[in-house]
């Protein structure tokens, strides 16, 4: 009996012991619950069990580590403040942060989110307002829709997207993208500018070809109207008829030739870039070509002088020929000259006739005459014009202003006379120095007289003529004192010319 009495007992506190075990869970799972929905919901509210022997039951299994845990509230944290609950505040220990589970209110952070969270989004006042989302890129009005893959800038994002940037490192990229646009318009120009280039040498390329080609056509055509003539010539003469194939093979040889020597025409016309054979070598050039004395005598010499000047050897069969390439080349040059640069190559063209005016007043040989030239030419080109300090004039009466015409003419006037005034002073210096340094010297006071014009047999009858001569005379007779202006200038640019003649004087001294 006392056996049966000790199985009943024990199976009764076994029955207590299951119902306070289930009551427990069933407080615990009503006090505390998962914010995810899917994690396990663990308790910390305690509740009474029946008491039992622990010295014959086995110990309960360690419970598994829970995400959250339940805070003691009386000694640590109070109520929750939005919902008053005392009992829902759950420790997130992932996170770090103390979550009410009756209205998921974040109580406390111990890591503060500057991200974009999910407990941070809320667009229902946006959506309410017709506005777009706010909430997630630094509360700036900024239409999410417009990144794509999702909500991703938060901090990032300072500025509404596709806006103005205001910050540091955003205006530097704006700098940045400012100049790299400079650059690609400065770009664009010069590419623009290159293809205009490109596109009128392709015009000037094409107009000699075709000028060339007719050339060649009126050449070859000529030549085959002198060959049959030839051939009937030769016929009715001696009644030996030419072959074709012969006359064919002497006209296309003759033919290549002719194209040859135009191509070279047209070379020497059109490109200002090569030196020219008769300016100087070895001078401080500023544009060689703009000074080039054959061009001079191309555009205003007679063809004739220009003929004989640079074409001696071509015979008097050929003249017809001669003269249409010679115009030709003169109308290419004038379409590719300025009108500045046309009347700067008169002035030099006329300097240069005079030079030779007056050497063969002084009778000096041809060897005077070739170094005269020559140090013409480099001074021209140095100076980049024939320019003599000291020997202009200017005219004292500013004339009528009101008349434009006359005041026109008038500049125009002067400036004429200042060319002749320094031509003929720069031309007198270089005859004096070269003529002294190769034992050829003349007065100065002669070298002057060649370059002042002389009084005509007519003129010395009429009296009003005579005193017109007189006046001009006066204001463009070349001086003494113009020529040691431009020995001067003379010696800067030569000196050599100057330490030789001083050399030659003391030796001529000594002995």
């Amino acid at each position: 009996m006392a056996f049966l009495s000790s199985v009943i007992t024990t199976l009764t506190q076994t029955n207590n012991r299951a119902s306070s075990s289930t009551s427990s869970n069933a407080n615990y799972a009503s006090l505390f619950t998962s914010s995810s929905g899917n994690a396990d919901v663990i308790t910390s509210s305690c509740t009474s069990s029946s008491p039992h022997n622990a010295s014959h039951d086995p110990p309960p299994p360690p419970p598994p580590p829970a995400r959250f845990s339940a805070y003691n509230y009386e000694d640590e944290y109070p109520p929750c403040t939005h919902c008053h609950n005392p009992t829902s505040l759950v420790l997130d220990r992932t996170a770090g942060d103390v979550v009410c589970t009756n209205c998921g209110i974040v109580h406390d952070e111990k890591y503060l989110d500057t991200s974009a969270e999910w407990r941070e989004f809320n667009d229902v006042e946006d959506i309410i307002k017709n506005k777009p989302s706010s909430q997630r890129s630094s509360l700036l009005t900024v239409n999410e829709d417009l990144y794509i893959g999702g909500l991703q800038p938060t901090l990032l994002s300072s500025a509404p997207f596709g806006g103005v940037t205001s910050t540091l490192a955003n205006s530097s990229c704006a700098k940045e993208g400012a100049i790299v646009a400079q650059k690609e318009a400065r770009l664009r120009r010069r590419l623009v500018f290159v293809n205009k280039k490109l596109d009128k040498k392709m015009e000037r390329m094409h107009e000699e070809k075709m000028a060339e080609a007719k050339i060649a056509r009126d050449v070859l055509k000529k030549r085959r109207e002198e060959k049959k003539k030839r051939a009937a010539q030769q016929l009715q003469m001696h009644g030996v008829a030419v072959k074709k194939e012969e006359e064919e093979e002497v006209v296309e040889d003759e033919y290549h030739l002719l194209v040859e020597r135009r191509e070279a025409l047209l070379v020497a016309s059109s490109s200002l870039t090569a030196p020219d054979p008769s300016t100087a070598v070895g001078a401080s050039t500023n544009n060689p070509e703009k000074w080039s004395l054959r061009h001079a005598y191309l555009l205003h010499a007679p063809i004739n002088d220009y003929i004989q000047h640079y074409h001696p050897s071509f015979s008097a069969e050929e003249s017809f020929t001669i003269h249409r390439e010679i115009n030709m080349e003169k109308e290419a040059l004038l379409k590719k000259l300025s009108k500045s640069t046309i009347n700067s190559l008169h002035t030099f063209y006329t300097t240069y006739l005079r030079i030779n005016s007056s050497l063969q007043t002084l009778s000096l040989p041809q060897l005077i005459s070739k170094e005269v030239i020559h140090y013409y030419i480099q001074y021209v080109i140095h100076k980049n014009g024939i320019h003599v300090r000291g020997v202009s004039t200017s005219s004292s009466g500013a004339g009528d202003k009101k008349d434009k015409r006359e005041e026109k003419e008038r500049l125009r006037q002067q400036k004429q006379d200042n060319d002749y005034i320094m031509g003929g002073s720069l031309g007198s210096a270089l005859i004096y120095v070269v003529g002294k340094k190769l034992g050829w010297g003349r007065s100065l006071m002669d070298v002057c007289d060649s370059f002042n014009p002389q009084d005509d047999d007519e003129e010395k009858n009429d009296e009003k003529q005579q005193v017109k001569k007189k006046k001009k005379k006066k204001r463009l007779l070349i001086k003494p004192k113009h020529c040691c202006r431009a020995m001067n200038e003379v010696k800067v640019i030569f000196p050599h010319l100057f330490q030789n003649a001083a050399a030659a004087a003391a030796a001529a001294a000594a002995a």
